[in-house]
C-alpha cells in the first residue's frame, strides 16, 4: 500500500507493504497516527508465524506511558513524567523525585554497565546546571589507564581516589598507604 505516492520507494533490504511518503521537498514530513480510546492502548505490534505480537511499541492512554515489549514481556517504559523504567514497572516516588531512571525488577542481580576504552574513563556526573562547573560539580569516575576509582566534588576537583592496589587517598591522588589523608598546607599527612 502506498500513501502519498503512486509508486513508492522501497529499500532493497525491506519487504515493505506499507509505504508512507511525502518527499516533495527537503522539509516535508510524514507520519502515521494511531488513535485509541482514552483508557485503551495504541500501538504497533511485531511478530512472526508463531506469535503475532511478540514485540510491540504501545502507548497506554489510561496512564500516559509509552511501553516497549520484546519476547512477549515489557522491557522498558517511559512514564507520564518522563522517568525511564528498564525491566520494571515499579516507579520510585519515595526517592524524593530521584527515580528518573530505574533499572531492574527487584528480584535477582541487576546492574548497569558503562563500557569505555581501555585507556579512557567511564563515569557518572551530577550536575545542577548546563555550563561551566555547574555541569559537572560531582563525579564518580573509573580511569582504565591506571584502574583507579575517583570521586570529584564541588567544582569538579578530585577529592578521593581508590588506586588499583586498594589504597585510598583523601586529598591526594597518589595514596601510599591503606588510607592516606592529605593534610592542609604546612602539615604532615596522616596515614593508616
Amino acid at each position: 500500500v502506498n500513501i502519498g505516492t503512486a509508486s513508492g520507494t522501497q529499500p532493497s533490504y525491506f519487504n515493505s507493504y506499507l509505504n508512507v511518503q511525502n518527499n516533495a521537498s527537503t522539509s516535508s514530513s510524514s507520519s502515521i497516527t494511531i488513535t485509541a480510546g482514552n483508557a485503551g492502548y495504541a500501538g504497533l505490534h511485531f511478530g512472526d508465524s508463531d506469535n503475532g505480537r511478540i514485540g510491540q511499541v504501545a502507548y497506554n492512554n489510561s496512564d500516559d506511558s509509552l511501553l516497549f515489549t520484546a519476547n512477549n514481556s515489557e522491557r522498558m517504559r517511559v512514564n507520564n513524567v518522563g522517568a525511564l523504567l528498564i525491566n520494571t514497572t515499579q516507579e520510585f516516588d519515595s526517592l524524593n523525585g530521584r527515580g528518573n531512571l530505574v533499572v531492574g525488577s527487584g528480584s535477582g542481580n541487576e546492574g548497569i554497565t558503562i563500557y569505555s576504552g581501555n585507556d579512557s574513563q567511564g563515569g557518572i556526573i551530577f550536575a545542577d546546571g548546563t555550563s561551566g562547573t555547574t555541569a559537572y560539580p560531582g563525579q564518580i569516575q573509573y580511569t582504565h589507564s591506571d584502574n583507579s576509582m575517583r570521586f570529584y566534588v564541588t567544582d569538579g576537583s578530585e577529592k578521593m581516589r581508590i588506586s588499583s592496589d586498594g589504597k585510598i587517598g583523601l586529598g591526594t591522588t597518589s595514596p601510599s598507604t591503606a588510607l592516606d589523608i592529605a593534610a592542609s598546607t604546612n602539615s604532615t599527612n596522616s596515614a593508616v
